[in-house]
């Protein structure tokens, strides 16, 4: 299953390939087009590229909540919210930052994170919808199946990052291009 916000991330140069991916409107088109969103400012998609990235570093919920939340503020109708926050109807968070709605407490193993439900206030721009979306996807995986699901591939060669929404959980490279390469790689050398 393919993800929006790991293929955004996947775009910027990495030492394995450097070559920049977001280098025009016909590349940004291309990387949306599977999703059905409308194309974004390159310099915003970076930005939101960036975000993203560092929810892929995160190391605990409040790490990826950090991350997450200036993304799913610019419209959406979710929140990601660590443990130890105020989450009734009307709450305010940490800073007093105010937790309109109600909330909803996920499956999983996550059960300490919450979700604050508020309707977003105005039409979205496209690059907007993008970094919602993006914010959405990862922060509903971690709630529901845990933070171990965002990751990056584990050939030391690649710095790709991928979401596993495998049955298991036990994935480890972004592809099987990397698994089979990883495995002829060990194959020879033992």
């Amino acid at each position: 299953m393919s993800s929006l916000a790991a293929d955004l991330v996947n775009t910027r140069p990495r030492p394995a390939d450097p070559p920049e991916k977001l280098t025009g409107p016909d590349a940004v088109a291309a990387l949306l087009e599977p999703y059905g969103l409308e194309p974004a400012p390159v310099e915003e998609l970076r930005e939101v590229r960036g975000r993203l990235l560092t929810a892929f570093e995160a190391r605990d919920m409040g790490e990826l909540a950090a991350a997450l939340n200036p993304l799913l503020a610019r419209g959406a109708t979710l929140r990601l919210l660590p443990a130890g926050w105020a989450t009734a109807a009307g709450g305010s968070a940490p800073g007093g930052e105010a937790i309109p709605g109600g909330e909803a407490t996920p499956g999983g193993s996550s059960a300490s994170t919450r979700w604050s439900l508020r309707a977003p206030t105005e039409e979205l721009s496209p690059a907007d919808r993008i970094a919602v979306t993006a914010a959405t996807e990862l922060a509903a995986l971690a709630a529901e199946r845990g933070l171990d699901r965002l990751r990056f591939c584990a050939a030391h060669d690649c710095q790709r990052v991928f979401a596993d929404t495998s049955p298991r959980g036990d994935r480890r490279y972004c592809s099987r291009t990397c698994s089979t390469r990883m495995n002829v790689r060990r194959h020879r050398s033992g």
